[in-house]
């Protein structure tokens, strides 16, 4: 069993100094990367998402930290954002020893933050939001299939 360590953006909403280390943009037409859920811990986030990789970000503790976009988007009235829909999701690998450059275990417990003011960082420092834990998966029906199991629990209890 790995051993678990905090992120350093765990709850943070002070600039982490998170710069960029290699971008790639991701289109939503592409095929999804892997695929998101934070079922059992975080119901908005609970269904699967599609998340394509945008950029690999760093900062003094950690080099692994993964921009991705997300579909469907996660709605942003959960954080008074009115009607804008949060599209893009910082992920950090929970566990010592785990990476997600590449995965190196399937499926791979995250951490999930947003990005506060919702745009796609250009400066050096922005500010991030731990939101949740969750847990990435290879397929859709991966995913799907351990989204559901948190269903059932909940519906017996």
């Amino acid at each position: 069993m790995a051993e678990s360590t905090v992120a350093p953006l765990a709850g943070s909403l002070e600039p982490t100094g998170l710069r960029s280390l290699r971008s790639r943009r991701s289109e939503m037409t592409e095929p999804a990367d892997f695929y998101l859920t934070t079922a059992g811990e975080y119901e908005p986030l609970s269904a699967p998402r599609a998340c394509r990789q945008r950029d690999r970000l760093g900062d003094e503790l950690r080099d692994d930290y993964m921009l991705v976009d997300i579909d469907p988007p996660l709605s942003g009235q959960h954080f008074g954002l009115g009607g804008s829909d949060v599209t893009s999701l910082v992920l950090a690998s929970r566990h010592r020893g785990q990476t997600l450059f590449p995965v190196s275990e399937w499926p791979g417990d995250v951490y999930v933050a947003r990005i506060v003011d919702n745009e796609i960082p250009s400066a050096d420092e922005f500010c991030v939001q731990l939101i949740a834990w969750g847990a990435i998966f290879r397929s859709l029906r991966e995913a799907s299939d351990y989204a559901l199991r948190f269903s059932n629990q909940e519906q017996r209890a």
